[in-house]
């Protein structure tokens, strides 16, 4: 029997970037994605499992603000997830970063959408690799695609509750933590005190990657999500 994966996007992103791994591993999951809604983390948190196309028990795949929504409802709910993979994720909060990330939340409110993503889709790879140019379009199309308020709500809610470490101790089930060797927003200091944190997780970097590896590496993802949700 195949089991139910419930992949979430990162910030401003849809379940079209998850298409490569969820085609390929059709033969042992069955795929669902919810792109999240709600101003907290809380509300994120219950929008997955509350949702009714969900069964009592799921695996869960998280990319960065999906990896913070997928390590909460983890550990709230310990008892429906089977599995969680984090990647490019983050469990800590500091001054520089709220300080960024209110200032960025004040242009949203603002209006400021397109100028806000078209600065921050480039940092999301890596400029070293050779599809770059075809991801920053890529993801520009998918940001593209969503209400401007949707993508401003996302933002506060990591704003308002963007630290997780007193929540990773409470992760019960096996946890894989994946993370792109050259994020320029968390390192890999900040995913091994992630895996770290969190009972028994694994760990593992991808090469040729920043913060988009499910789409800068589509095979390598899919490589590890089958070996780590096959076995």
């Amino acid at each position: 029997m195949k089991q139910t994966v419930l992949f979430i996007p990162g910030f401003a992103g849809t379940p079209a970037m998850w298409d490569y791994p969820i085609t390929n591993l059709e033969d042992i999951i069955d795929a669902q994605s919810l792109v999240m809604e709600g101003d907290s983390l809380q509300a994120m948190a219950d929008l997955v499992v509350n949702a009714n196309t969900l069964p009592d028990k799921f695996a869960l795949v998280g990319h960065s603000m999906g990896s913070w929504v997928g390590a909460a409802t983890a550990a709230l709910h310990p008892e429906r997830i089977t599995k969680l993979v984090l990647m490019d994720g983050w469990a800590r909060n500091n001054a520089a970063k709220a300080e960024e990330m209110e200032a960025t939340l004040k242009a949203l409110e603002a209006g400021q959408h397109q100028q806000v993503l078209a600065q921050h889709c480039p940092n999301v790879f890596y400029g070293d690799n050779a599809n770059f140019s075809n991801n920053v379009k890529f993801l520009r199309s998918l940001q593209e695609s969503l209400p401007a308020s949707l993508i401003t709500q996302q933002w506060q809610a990591m704003v308002k509750d963007n630290d997780i470490r007193h929540l990773l101790p409470k992760i019960q089930c096996p946890t894989l933590v994946i993370h792109g060797r050259h994020d320029p927003w968390f390192d890999l200091d900040e995913n091994l005190f992630l895996a770290q944190s969190i009972p028994h997780a694994q760990f593992t970097i991808v090469e040729d990657a920043a913060h988009g590896t499910p789409i800068e590496q589509p095979q390598a993802t899919t490589a590890l999500l089958r070996l780590f949700l096959g076995n």
